[in-house]
């Protein structure tokens, strides 16, 4: 991994390591060697690496309580000393940069979805539990990586909103007894709705759905039923109308048009 293996000398240079650094579980500058965010740390400095894109942003607040919650919660084990994975090709890194307390921070590095590695003061983890950092970078946050936790709508004048779960349980009806189309629509779309994981364009005037993927966004088991990719779903007329009154709760429709998803 050409970005990893140029990360770790980084690392070594930000974190100040040398040759004296003490070993894993043993005492440092009284502390043991571990990924920690301590609870008086009130920022933590973010770079994500992949596919060739290098991402920084400071994780505050809530964000950063979330990621607090994450770390100290994830198991690891030392690898052998032989054993680098910053030598394989692919992958992402997180590197979280800590300026307060006497934790420098750590890098977290994905290879596999079940192949995930902790690098901390120059000493490499294999993690037994691994998951996904809860953070995201604020152009990540404003461009459509939204909270698969929540039920949200978009417009195209940038409105977003979380739907009630009463609404939310009209959309899902339609979209899971819907007859779904092959291929995408030519249509051009002014919304984008997000029902637990799974994102759809809608275009409100002539009542058609267009499942879309976005990156890094996992599927759950209570989502509509899927549909295969490149479907869409043409909606008659009474249900159109159904659909177009839940959203224009949240969202002004039409005639912003968000993008072209044929």
């Amino acid at each position: 991994m050409k970005t990893i293996t140029i990360l770790v000398s980084a690392l070594i240079c930000v974190f100040g390591l040398t040759g004296c650094v003490p070993a894993p579980g043993a005492s440092g500058p009284g502390r043991p060697i571990a990924a920690y965010i301590a609870d008086d740390v009130t920022k933590a400095e973010i770079t994500h690496r992949a596919g060739g894109t290098v991402t920084e942003w400071t994780a505050e607040g809530d964000e950063l309580d979330a990621l607090r919650d994450w770390v100290s919660g994830l198991k690891y084990e030392l690898l052998d000393s032989e054993e680098n994975p910053g030598n394989r090709d692919g992958g992402e890194v997180y590197e979280v940069v800590l300026t307060e307390g006497y934790y420098p921070g750590f890098s977290y590095v994905i290879c596999g979805p079940d192949d995930c590695y902790l690098l901390i003061e120059g000493y490499w983890y294999s993690v037994t539990n691994p998951s996904d950092p809860p953070t995201a970078s604020p152009a990540d946050r404003g461009a459509g990586t939204l909270d698969v936790s929540k039920y949200v709508v978009k417009g195209a004048d940038g409105e977003a909103a979380e739907l009630s779960e009463e609404d939310a349980e009209i959309l899902t009806q339609v979209l899971s007894g819907g007859a779904w189309a092959e291929g995408t629509t030519d249509c051009a779309s002014d919304c984008t709705v997000g029902l637990d994981g799974r994102w759809f364009r809608y275009h409100s005037e002539c009542g058609t759905f267009n499942e879309i993927t976005i990156p890094g966004q996992p599927q759950l088991s209570s989502a509509p039923p899927p549909p295969a990719e490149g479907k869409s779903l043409p909606l008659a007329d009474s249900e159109r109308a159904a659909v177009n009154a839940v959203l224009e709760k949240y969202i002004t429709l039409g005639p912003g048009i968000v993008e072209n998803v044929g």
